[in-house]
């Protein structure tokens, strides 16, 4: 079986804090239970096992969360099937300005969400949009 690398850049910093990143689940072929990553303090990603009453038993770390970067790798993981349509990641950011970069999309539920639209110096057409942007710490 071959396992892959992801990389995900969320193009913002990460809060620093327990499961500040949290996947849906998954299925893997290590294990019987759906598994879910969660972040940990210390910079680790780590792989739990989500019991039929809904806890979760930590597996092993499985990847590294930069939370200045914003930058999620996680290492040697075969996702065999998902748990559910839709394979998501929760993130909490580190500042409430959350930049896109990149064209990435955001996507944010509309019972916390409070809207500042402030234009971006940069051309929303370059490559290089939103990517100068200096982040406050919020939190």
């Amino acid at each position: 079986m071959v396992r892959y690398q992801y990389v995900l850049n969320f193009g913002n910093p990460i809060f620093k804090n327990e499961n500040s990143v949290i996947s849906s689940k998954f299925y893997t072929p290590d294990y019987a239970t759906p598994c879910m990553l969660m972040c940990n303090q210390t910079g680790g990603m780590d792989l739990y096992a989500v019991n039929s009453d809904n806890t979760s038993s930590f597996l092993k770390t499985v990847g590294t969360v930069d939370y200045t970067r914003g930058i999620v790798t996680i290492n040697a993981l075969l996702i065999s099937a998902m748990y559910d349509a839709e394979f998501k990641f929760t993130v909490i950011p580190s500042s409430n300005d959350v930049i896109p970069v990149r064209n990435h999309i955001i996507t944010m539920p509309l019972g916390k969400t409070k809207i500042n639209i402030i234009a971006d110096s940069i051309s929303s057409g370059t490559s290089n949009a939103g990517t100068t942007h200096i982040f406050s710490n919020s939190r």
